[in-house]
């Protein structure tokens, strides 16, 4: 009977093993859905603020109650797609460390990624705090 209890904990140990070790890699069931819901976030983000400056000078033309709504409506889209944004540098981060080695931060691209959102959102972050 301790025969099959240890067969059964070692076969146990063994998927888990495999489990864990098919979770990461590119083709990895952990992530392929971080790097999809990364660059989901990334569309969705990035497309929102793109449109906030179309629907900014679309707020000159209504008068009154309209212009309050859609001001509104304006905030209210530009919290959401930072939301997004925000979320891409910590789904990108985590996505590497999920590569299992095929990407690394001392990558080029990668490495001037993360000096880019640096740049970015260092002073962005310091102005909206201020403000």
């Amino acid at each position: 009977m301790d025969a099959d209890v240890g067969h059964f904990t070692k076969t146990l140990l063994e998927k888990r093993t495999a489990a864990i070790a098919t979770a990461t890699g590119p083709a990895g069931w952990a992530y392929l859905p971080i790097i999809t819901w990364h660059i989901l976030c990334a569309i969705v983000g990035f497309g929102g603020v793109m449109l906030i400056g179309i629907w900014g000078s679309a707020l000159s033309t209504p008068r009154g109650e309209a212009a309050g709504v859609l001001a509104q409506t304006l905030e209210k889209v530009s919290k959401v797609a930072e939301a997004f944004i925000i979320a891409v540098p910590v789904l990108g981060i985590i996505a590497v460390l999920l590569s299992d080695g095929a990407h690394s931060f001392g990558s080029p691209w990668l490495s001037v990624s993360i000096l880019l959102l640096l740049m970015v959102f260092g002073p962005g972050t310091a102005w909206v705090l201020a403000n």
